[in-house]
């Protein structure tokens, strides 16, 4: 028989730790809603302490961060014996009289409140942490506000069970923030949040809606093997790093609206592969600034909005093949979706890219077809180069004296042009019906000039009807 697994080690209550009672040496968070002038005495002296062991620069930098005057970050001097002694008086009566004193945290040591059990809401709103902090395999029963707080060096949230709402709105991640296994029951809030260091979301789940809005990586961002259970909103977040989203489950609906990826150039990537959408996507006025997402995998809603539009996609990438999976991924959604402008514009970013790959000859076919027509799209193009086609060799054949017997009075450049005009639409029996005299007598030169009109003429109306039926939509 397999051995059975022991049993996971106890959750110590959050009491019995020394940072928490400093954290909230003047009480600690009971009601529903936060108590801001509790919060703003507890704030003080944890800022105070913890401002001790920072430098003038960094006490300026994380004063802006967390909003607090710089003066709360350099008070440690005068709070110094009101806080020791109030905080071993606070381990005291809430442990009781037999509980052996740890003395107030060094303010080098690491902030360490893993295993911990927290029966009340915690609230860090705009306190600085100056160390590495951790909170693994902690449990939170009650809300979580770290609104503005400032994490100077790494924070680890590993495993750690959140059940009621977690606000990290403006919060300040100096370094690496980790969410590995962590589950987040209710809601969480990361908006406007900064991430100056790598974000990994490693088999997190989201059991309620999960805000990014506004949020700025600068470092690496990883959603790898996460759970979304309510909307995911990523409305004008900005990925400077790479950004991997792989195999994440998004339950609710999802908004990429705006969001900037890749912004620090083309050696980044965006993996969005084997995700699921379950509800429609957004990425509407998304900029891709340097490359375009890799799909590879992901089933993506079949409504998944895209914006077809110059300005929020590369016109070159360092990887053409990479480009025209992707386009092609997006190009099929779309035309799924009924939406022929978008699908061909997408359309016309693959047979782009496709002019970049092999030797001359395997261009060449795509050049001709954007030189022509713009991959059949436009009407322009396509209309020019008929005026053209019949323009010049009517005066060539105006300049050879080609008569028409049936058409003497047009004169001898509008018989030129006639012929030209009947050369290229050949289909509709004008050459035989007031030029079959002259064709006979033509040099050789003017017949290859007029066979060569009858093909490109074909070829230049269907050019000009793929564009026409992309413009009016014709099916």
């Amino acid at each position: 028989m397999a051995e059975a697994a022991e049993p996971a080690p106890a959750l110590t209550p959050a009491n019995a730790n020394r940072w928490y009672v400093l954290m909230t040496l003047y009480g600690e968070q009971t009601g529903e809603e936060i108590d801001r002038e509790l919060h703003e005495r507890n704030r003080a002296a944890w800022n105070a302490w913890s401002g001790q062991g920072m430098g003038d620069e960094e006490r300026e930098a994380a004063a802006k961060s967390s909003y607090v005057p710089v003066a709360e970050l350099a008070a440690w001097p005068e709070m110094k014996s009101e806080v020791e002694q109030r905080h071993k008086a606070e381990m005291l009566l809430r442990n009781g009289e037999d509980f052996v004193y740890p003395g107030l945290p060094s303010v080098n040591a690491p902030l360490n409140l893993q295993r911990l059990r927290f029966d009340h809401a915690v609230a860090m709103w705009s306190m600085v942490v100056a160390t590495n902090a951790y909170f693994g395999n902690a449990t939170f029963t009650k809300a979580l506000w770290f609104t503005y707080a400032t994490f100077s060096n790494a924070a680890h949230f590993n495993a750690a069970t959140i059940s009621g709402d977690a606000t990290f709105i403006g919060a300040f991640f100096s370094k690496t923030a980790e969410f590995p296994g962590a589950k987040f029951c209710g809601e969480v809030d990361f908006s406007s949040a900064t991430f100056k260091g790598d974000a990994l979301f490693i088999c997190t789940a989201f059991g309620g809606t999960a805000r990014f809005t506004k949020a700025i990586f600068h470092g690496h961002t990883k959603f790898v093997h996460a759970r979304v259970g309510g909307d995911a909103f990523f409305r004008s977040a900005t990925f400077k790093g790479h950004f991997w989203c792989k195999s994440v489950a998004f339950s609710g609906s999802v908004h990429f609206n705006h969001a900037i990826f890749a912004a620090a150039g083309q050696d980044k990537v965006v993996q969005i592969t084997d995700c699921q959408f379950l509800n429609p996507a957004s990425f509407r006025d998304a900029n891709f600034h340097s490359l375009y997402p890799d799909f590879s995998g992901t089933i993506l809603h079949e409504k998944t909005t895209f914006t077809a539009d110059d300005t929020h996609w590369p016109k070159t990438v360092s990887d053409p093949l990479a480009a025209i999976a992707s386009c092609a991924v997006i190009r099929h959604n779309l035309g799924k979706q009924g939406l022929p402008e978008a699908e061909h514009f997408f359309y016309r970013r693959e047979m782009a890219f496709g002019k970049e790959i092999g030797g001359f000859w395997d261009k060449l076919p795509f050049r001709l077809y954007d030189w022509l027509s713009e991959y059949g799209h436009s009407i322009e193009r396509p209309f020019w180069w008929l005026i053209w086609l019949w323009l010049v060799p009517g005066l060539v054949f105006a300049a050879k004296g080609v008569t028409g017997v049936a058409l003497a009075d047009l004169g001898v450049l509008g018989r030129g042009l006639a012929l030209s005009f009947a050369d290229m639409f050949s289909f509709l029996g004008l050459q035989r019906a007031f030029f079959e005299a002259d064709l006979g007598g033509m040099g050789w030169a003017l017949q290859v000039l007029a066979g060569f009109q009858t093909v490109m003429g074909f070829v230049f109306l269907f050019l000009l009807g793929l564009g026409l039926r992309i413009r009016f939509r014709l099916r």
